[in-house]
């Protein structure tokens, strides 16, 4: 996929129910019972499409940091989680990230921002096409 990325800098939470650890998003990409190969080629596909996404959104933090300087230091209070919005008849799914530092957290997206409430409307956006992180 050759989308960009979004990366909002959102204000610190420690709230995050409804999301997953990525080890778990990671770890589980099939609810299907493996009695066929190919249904086993369809759960290393999933995974592979997951560490792929987790990887590129991580990129995308990582080059936002470098170049507008929003404070990500790469530590982690906690692993980062994933969560999913419905749009558009699909699952978009998103990271979030919290600084060990100074609680400052990050969400990622890939193809949209995430929508936020009208009092953070003026929240810190910055987007990253898919060529910059390649």
């Amino acid at each position: 996929m050759n989308t960009d990325w979004y990366v909002q800098r959102v204000p610190p939470v420690d709230f995050f129910d409804g999301m997953i650890p990525v080890s778990r998003y990671l770890s589980s990409p099939t609810n299907t019972t493996l009695n066929k190969p190919w249904d086993l080629e369809h759960a290393i596909e999933q995974a592979k499409e997951r560490l792929g996404w987790v990887e590129g959104a991580m990129k995308a933090l990582d080059h936002v940091s470098s170049s507008v300087r929003w404070g990500w230091e790469g530590d982690f209070r906690h692993e980062p989680y994933v969560g999913a919005l419905p749009w558009s008849g699909a699952s978009h799914h998103y990271l979030v990230v919290k600084q060990d530092n100074n609680g400052s957290c990050y969400l990622v997206s890939q193809g949209f921002a995430v929508p936020m409430e009208s009092e953070l409307t003026g929240m810190d956006v910055a987007k990253v096409s898919a060529a910059e992180i390649a």
